[in-house]
């Protein structure tokens, strides 16, 4: 039977072979030792964590063809065809590192995909998402269990819109989200871009882990359409920000100058661009 490599869902290959495809010179310490496939699922972060409640290794990948309750951040719906990189990890970093810039160190790695292997000219919004110009092609779901304030295991989920076409995604999509196969104007092999994407991950989690991480936050810098828009971010219930980025502080939180001038760190929220200050080129 002929096999084609360009989508998990559309793959003829038992699930093991295809596992074994994208772990083929894959090479990486951490991320990807071992990887789950599944069809469907609920949500790839359910499946990882029933896995790392059962001691599952660290480093180990959930990839699903479809999620039926996928979720972004704020218990958002996040809508998972098949056609996308739907998939978490489960690391288990040092308690004393913080964990919160993990899904900042996610987006980065997305980001950096993108931008080598494919020519796109991803960006970063803070705090989980990549975009094409004001278009997402990816989130990031980050959640822990923690153990008092030490954390057990950290569950990194990633929706990348890989093979996706306009038409299939909900209306009320369309004007807002993009993907790698209408940028690039062809099907993207999945199993390629999850072996780009795993090493680059992998690569960018050792410089965590290790605290030899300061170039991996001045990339940040480089790739976010955050840093210098003025923005506004929602911290729920009556609590808003609004004011210019000025950078990401050591939490992983945005720094914040108001209107009136003072300086303010906000460590999660929702964000919204009021005026995009700069442009990003391919690079």
């Amino acid at each position: 039977m002929r096999s084609n490599a360009s989508g998990l869902g559309s793959h003829p290959k038992t699930d093991s072979i295809l596992v074994e495809a994208v772990k083929r010179g894959l090479n990486t310490r951490v991320v990807g030792r071992s990887i789950v496939f599944l069809d469907e699922t609920t949500s790839t972060n359910d499946e990882a964590k029933k896995l790392a409640t059962q001691g599952a290794t660290e480093g180990t990948v959930v990839l699903a063809k479809v999620q039926t309750a996928g979720r972004g951040r704020l218990g958002r719906q996040w809508y998972s065809p098949p056609g996308g990189v739907w998939m978490s990890i489960i690391l288990r970093p040092d308690p004393y590192r913080v964990i919160q810039k993990i899904t900042l160190l996610a987006g980065l790695a997305v980001a950096k995909t993108l931008r080598t292997f494919y020519k796109i000219n991803a960006v970063l919004k803070w705090p989980n998402d990549v975009l094409v110009g004001d278009k997402k092609i990816c989130g990031i779901l980050t959640e822990g269990t923690f153990e008092g304030e030490i954390p057990l295991y950290v569950l990194v989920g990633i929706g990348l819109n890989a093979n996706i076409d306009e038409e299939a995604l909900r209306e009320e999509l369309r004007s807002e989200a993009t993907s790698v196969k209408k940028l690039i104007r062809k099907e993207v092999s999945i199993i390629e871009l999850l072996r780009h994407l795993l090493k680059t991950l992998d690569q960018d989690y050792q410089s965590f882990v290790s605290n030899k991480d300061e170039k991996l936050w001045s990339e940040y810098a480089k790739l976010s359409s955050t840093i210098g828009s003025d923005v506004r971010v929602d911290l729920g219930e009556g609590e808003v920000y609004e004011g210019r980025a000025e950078g990401i502080s050591p939490e992983g939180g945005l720094i914040i100058k108001t209107e009136g001038g003072s300086m303010v760190t906000v460590l999660g929220g929702d964000c919204i661009h009021l005026k995009t200050k700069r442009k990003h080129e391919k690079g």
